[in-house]
């Protein structure tokens, strides 16, 4: 791969049109239950919590898979700075004086 293929993840979704949207899934995931690198791939399992009924009106949790990530580097990079900007977001706005 020469230095002109590759793409900073901060500068992908500002110079490419998405398309596809209708068909991308929706997942969903309380945690990321392990990760691992095999061949160059970076591998990440999605995990979720659930209710199952059980007879006589009880319910037990349940931990189910949701998804299972696989990505290079550059699309890590990418997840890492997407969820470091959700992050700032959800950060508490610093106490004191507002300009």
């Amino acid at each position: 791969m020469s230095g002109k293929d590759v793409v900073e993840p901060d500068t992908v979704a500002k110079t490419i049109e998405i398309t596809g949207n209708a068909a991308a899934p929706f997942i969903y995931f309380d945690m990321a239950s392990a990760h691992a690198v095999e061949g160059g791939v970076i591998i990440i399992e999605l995990v979720a919590r659930t209710v199952v009924a059980e007879g006589g009106g009880g319910a037990r949790n349940e931990i189910v898979a949701t998804g299972h990530l696989r990505c290079g580097l550059v699309g890590a990079k990418s997840l890492q700075a997407a969820l470091n900007g959700v992050g700032l977001i959800l950060a508490p706005a610093p106490e004191g004086k507002a300009n």
